[in-house]
């Protein structure tokens, strides 16, 4: 029997690369300045293929020259094992790239957005201003510690007319020495809010008064609380405070306000306050047996002349007649109004008894109905002394008698006296 006996041979191969950590191209400098880069790819490899958009040299060497900013990538060869690509960046020398907000109008007083801008990494700026009077100083320096850069925002000066800066930026990078490149990157217009002004004049007719109102110094205008929109408009009545917002050309707005006082009125008080609620207005009614000291106060005028010959703004009365009073007043549009008061003094009213005032009636017996006459005529409340007669304590009617009724019983003498 054949015994068959497989050898096998093993064997370890070990390949080498160089590490990828270490696997960067070196630069001799990382900008363009007018001149040429050098780029060194990593030692141990076979053959280098480069790629990039300035290569001036044979792209297949281990170092090569390069004239122009961007990406550039080689291609190693090792001695065995796969392909390795690398790339780096070259970047140009001072420049400026996209501006945001380089183009600003804002009304005087407001806010100026911050202006943003591209710069070579690591560069240095600094900006000059044309003209301070919008707000922003003359100049400014600042540094870039990536791709970008901004000039902060503000608020633009108060102008009384436009105002317009040009603001140029220059940037200059340490690995360019001697090498700024300028730009003049955004320009910053300050427009004037509008100066309004109001005028007003009122027409008078009779107690009617009417108001023309007229804004200047600006487009269009829009006026609270009418709602109306034009340069001049018609009121009636008058007596308020008016807003007109005014919009320039440049779209800048500005507000002004008028204040037209009330016309001539009256304002009445009491000396003592009067029993029961006070009457607001000129026109009251009062009693002869509760005379009141009436003050009416003019208002809203310069010159005052009352019927009773007082040229005051007050005056007192007491009537114990009913009075009318008429105000002639002057207001400050240049208008006469009359107004007028009165004080009506009712009669203090009296009552005539017709028969059955006195009376005296066995116990249960009827008592008949008391009836009385008031001039003029009124409504009635009366009271009685002692209910133990049958009759209540009080009562209110609107004819001329308090009805009659049966005596109560009675085991002693009993009198009411009713008022």
């Amino acid at each position: 029997m054949k015994k068959i006996i497989t050898l096998f041979s093993l064997f370890i191969l070990t390949i080498t690369l160089p590490a990828q950590t270490s696997l960067v191209i070196t630069l001799s400098h990382p900008n363009i300045c007018n001149d040429t880069v050098t780029l060194t790819a990593p030692n141990g490899y076979n053959a280098y293929s480069w790629s990039g958009p300035g290569i001036i040299s044979t792209n297949t060497l281990q170092a090569i020259q390069a004239n122009v900013n961007g990406t550039y990538s080689v291609t190693l060869t090792p001695a065995s094992g796969p392909l390795v690509t690398i790339d780096t960046t070259i970047f140009n020398g001072p420049s400026i790239g996209y501006i945001s907000n380089n183009y600003q109008t804002v009304c005087s007083g407001q806010q100026v957005s911050t202006v943003n801008f591209n710069v070579t990494p690591y560069s240095t700026f600094t900006w000059t201003n044309t003209n301070t009077s919008t707000g922003l100083a003359s100049s400014g320096t600042a540094s870039s510690g990536n791709m970008t850069g901004s000039i902060n925002g503000f608020n633009a000066a108060v102008v009384s007319s436009q105002q317009t800066s040009i603001i140029t930026l220059s940037v200059t990078n340490a690995n360019c020495p001697g090498i700024t490149t300028t730009q003049t990157i955004y320009t910053i217009t300050v427009n004037p809010t509008p100066t309004v002004a109001i005028n007003y004049s009122v027409q008078c007719t009779g107690s009617v008064y009417n108001g023309t109102l007229t804004a200047s110094g600006a487009n269009t205008y829009t006026w609270n609380p009418t709602g109306l929109s034009a340069s001049t408009i018609t009121v009636s009545p008058i007596a308020a405070n008016y807003t007109v917002t005014a919009t320039s050309t440049n779209n800048c707005v500005n507000t002004a306000t008028v204040a037209i006082p009330q016309a001539v009125s009256i304002i009445t008080s009491y000396t003592p306050l009067p029993m029961g609620p006070a009457q607001p207005g000129p026109n009251i009614v009062m009693c002869p047996s509760s005379p009141l000291a009436v003050t009416y106060s003019a208002s809203g005028g310069l010159t005052y002349t009352w019927s009773t010959g007082a040229t005051t703004a007050s005056i007192t009365v007491s009537p114990t007649v009913t009075t009318s009073y008429t105000l002639t007043g002057t207001d400050t549009n240049g208008c006469a109004i009359n107004q007028i008061a009165s004080i009506t003094v009712e009669p203090t009213p009296i009552v005539t008894i017709l028969g059955n005032t006195y009376q005296t009636v066995c116990s249960g017996q009827p008592v008949l109905p008391v009836t009385f006459s008031v001039t003029p005529a009124s409504t009635f409340a009366w009271a009685n002394t002692n209910t133990a007669i049958g009759l209540a304590a009080s009562g209110t009617i609107s004819t001329g008698n308090i009805n009659g009724f049966n005596a109560a019983v009675v085991s002693s003498q009993q009198v009411g006296v009713i008022t």
